[in-house]
């Protein structure tokens, strides 16, 4: 796996208090689990790497550091004076707390991370409705990885990220000559139009869309908005089949510039 946060911003007067870091977690399938870990903060490799122990199956190995730890490489290992083999592992990365792009509301951000051997070539950036400004971040797996963003090249070393920042961007495509990790951003409430905090989204290639996908939605905890939005990036070809709870969406595919792919945003009450 390799670690995705973000900068950490420092604290606005109203947050002055406010314990703000970035941090993983690495949580034991099975018992007797070993994992080895190349700390990487604010871009730079930090010390060498370590091994940490995690006997139970359920245990969880955290850290955190007020500096980005983006590229931070975690493994599962085997262990020859006790035998262990590589076990199965999740990791979880994000941030305690933190601003993107103005002070004044702060959010945890926390997603799943997916392991580098699921890791894709191509990737399609959709806008967020009712939102005007997006980052994104791609991460590289190895050297020599050249990436067309928007149809601008970028080259990037293994574990190193490029950020992104767009305004009124129409959907787009990323695409790579080795695999990558992308994750989008929203702003701070006060940095963008809308209604919504600081969050971190890990997308998923399309090496590995999927034709049946199941959503959660929530109006909890303070999810002051009414509506909810999804969205749905798929081949032209399939536009005609598409339902969302057997019926046919409300809204319209629309071309994404330069491919065979489409995407609708629709919203739910």
């Amino acid at each position: 796996y390799q670690v995705m946060t973000y900068t950490q911003s420092a604290s606005g007067a109203a947050e002055a208090n406010e314990f703000r870091r970035s941090q993983f977690s690495v949580i034991a399938i099975e018992d007797n689990t070993v994992i080895r870990v190349q700390l990487r903060k604010n871009g730079q490799i930090s010390g060498v790497s370590y091994d940490v122990e995690l006997p139970k199956a359920g245990t969880i190995y955290s850290f955190q550091d007020p500096l980005d730890l983006t590229g931070t490489s975690i493994e599962s290992v085997s262990d020859s004076s006790t035998g262990s083999v590589c076990k199965k592992i999740a990791v979880f990365s994000g941030s305690s707390s933190l601003s993107i792009g103005a002070t004044g509301s702060v959010d945890p951000l926390y997603q799943q991370c997916y392991p580098v051997n699921s890791w894709g070539l191509n990737y399609f950036i959709t806008p967020y409705k009712g939102k005007n400004k997006f980052i994104i971040r791609v991460l590289a797996k190895e050297d020599g990885t050249k990436v067309m963003i928007n149809g601008q090249e970028v080259l990037l070393s293994a574990n190193t990220f490029k950020d992104s920042s767009y305004i009124n961007q129409a959907a787009f495509a990323i695409n790579s000559n080795k695999p990558i990790a992308v994750a989008q951003y929203t702003l701070t409430d006060a940095a963008d139009i809308g209604v919504g905090d600081p969050d971190m989204v890990i997308l998923n290639p399309v090496e590995q869309n999927i034709n049946d996908v199941t959503v959660f939605l929530t109006p909890k905890f303070r999810i002051d908005s009414l509506d909810q939005n999804i969205n749905v990036v798929i081949r032209n070809e399939g536009i005609s089949s598409f339902k969302i709870n057997g019926q046919k969406p409300t809204s319209t595919f629309v071309k994404i510039a330069n491919t065979n792919y489409s995407y609708l945003q629709d919203t739910f009450k």
